[in-house]
């Protein structure tokens, strides 16, 4: 059984510490709005994984809940991007439990280049949300799982090993295929194979870079959302907090998406045309038709059952 974590212990060196921390985060808040801004009756914890890494995580408990919902982000994100959303969905009557993915976020990340993304252990990601899940939320209630991008590929994995373990559950832009441009996907994974063979795993793909501060994401240039707010929260808290920074991701591709409709069985494909990657930070019509979505699919899915 893993270690769980609600509060610190204590004691009196632990409170000094957890008074230190506080007050270095209240500093360290973007200047944002407040509902991009932690929601009130928010907590934290962490869990250790059996190979000791501690994983952190973040609940919001709805008023009137009629699920829970664990809700895993995408290749370089952390919880704080989505405080928002879970506001949101909390009072749709959705419990929320939030994970940050080994690496990244305010989990365990390695000691050398903490921000340079590492080659993912697919199967070790899908374990540790599925024990997560049956350690950390309760049972009493049916279990919806929302993944977006790299969590959503992860979430297929853990669907399929876990079976039962969620009622149902929402993918938002899996990552099943990734964006390589003119280069062929064959020709991609020769080279990307041959480069950790070589021991430039580490490395950077071309068009990827560090995290730098003076890219700052604008509505048109965004490859995530179109708001001129929302596309600019991963950089708000990555500026705030250097500790939640990861190095530069790469995008899906959106015809994986309806090759995987099609295969998978129980499926229901939504298509926005006008949302870019994150329909949770699009623009308010195009994010609300998805939460209204989301919201049919729980009453539908849930509810009735």
């Amino acid at each position: 059984m893993p270690d769980t974590n609600f509060v610190e212990p204590s004691s009196e060196r632990t409170r000094f510490s957890r008074a230190k921390r506080l007050r270095d985060e209240a500093a360290s808040v973007p200047r944002f709005p407040a509902r991009f801004l932690e929601p009130p009756g928010f907590v934290w914890g962490s869990y250790t994984a059996p190979d000791g890494a501690k994983l952190r995580w973040g609940h919001l408990p709805a008023a009137t809940p009629r699920a829970e919902c664990v809700m895993v982000g995408g290749f370089s994100e952390c919880i704080e991007k989505y405080f928002e959303t879970t506001a949101d969905l909390a009072a749709r009557g959705l419990s929320v439990w939030c994970l940050d993915w080994r690496g990244q976020g305010g989990s365990e990340r390695p000691r050398r280049w903490p921000t340079r993304p590492r080659p993912r252990r697919y199967d070790r990601d899908a374990n540790d949300l599925a024990l997560f899940t049956r350690t950390v939320p309760p049972t009493r209630r049916p279990r919806l799982l929302i993944a977006h991008s790299m969590g959503g590929a992860i979430a297929l994995l853990c669907l399929r090993q876990s079976s039962g373990l969620f009622d149902a559950a929402i993918l938002s832009a899996p990552m099943l295929g990734l964006r390589t441009g003119r280069l062929p996907r064959t020709v991609a994974r020769c080279i990307t194979g041959a480069a950790r063979v070589s021991g430039l795993g580490l490395c950077f793909i071309p068009g990827a870079g560090r995290w730098r501060p003076d890219r700052i994401p604008s509505p048109e240039g965004s490859r995530i959302s179109s708001d001129p707010e929302r596309c600019r929260l991963q950089y708000g808290w990555f500026s705030a907090r250097a500790q939640l920074r990861v190095d530069e991701p790469t995008f899906v591709e959106p015809r994986a998406h309806r090759r995987a409709a099609r295969l998978l069985p129980d499926c229901t494909l939504v298509e926005f045309p006008d949302s870019k990657h994150e329909p949770f930070l699009e623009r308010d019509p195009i994010r609300n038709r998805w939460l209204d979505a989301i919201d049919r699919f729980v009453t539908d899915r849930l509810a009735s059952g």
